[in-house]
């Protein structure tokens, strides 16, 4: 479990486009994903930190979600739209943060989100316009898939094919380094393989 979380936002129906939401307050600045120890220089994990925006590295569900900037410019999550989606809910990020490059942020779990350990889902958006593939930009599930999801839109934006990943078992579900984080393989729902480190260019 995370001891520190970003507090979320007001949430309503993620079936509409409507972004009329409050934000949380950030309760710690984004930590640094590799810290050079002045013994070993930290290599990126694998074609993941080629990204151009935020991206999904763990799920502890009811408690975080944790996202990395895997980009060399900091990323100002005030002056974005950024939304968590859990069909039919969404939370919209607009804590004064910004991401470091190469940090990950951890986020508390939407109070309206209801999936477990089980089962869930949840996607991450650019913008609202959740009916819109172009918007996503991530998705990550566990378990048997819900009857009301966004798979349908991650499979047409490239971002999910397949099975979801399998029932968490562990701290929290992560994703795996060098992984395409597309499909069930890329994540581990034991928790135990290594952070993904995506080094500040």
């Amino acid at each position: 479990m995370k001891p520190a979380l970003v507090a979320l936002c007001l949430l309503v129906a993620c079936g509409d486009d409507d972004s009329g939401v409050d934000a949380g307050t950030d309760s710690g600045a984004g930590i640094d994903a590799a810290t050079d120890a002045g013994v070993d220089v930290v290599e990126p994990s694998g074609p993941e930190c080629n990204g151009d925006d935020l991206f999904i590295v763990e799920i502890d569900p009811g408690e975080s979600i944790t996202l990395l900037n895997p980009t060399s410019e900091p990323i100002d999550v005030a002056a974005s739209t950024y939304q968590f989606c859990q069909a039919p809910q969404y939370a919209a990020l607009r804590e004064e943060i910004v991401i470091a490059p190469g940090a990950r942020q951890v986020f508390a779990w939407p109070e309206a989100f209801r999936d477990g350990d089980e089962r869930g889902e949840v996607a991450l958006y650019v913008r609202p316009g959740f009916e819109t593939p172009d918007n996503m930009l991530d998705i990550v599930c566990w378990g048997l898939p819900k009857s009301f999801n966004r798979l349908t839109e991650a499979g047409i934006a490239g971002l999910w094919e397949g099975d979801c990943a399998d029932p968490v078992t562990g701290e929290v579900l992560k994703r795996v380094p060098a992984s395409t984080g597309t499909s069930g393989a890329s994540y581990d729902p034991t928790g135990v393989v290594d952070d993904i480190v995506c080094p500040a260019e």
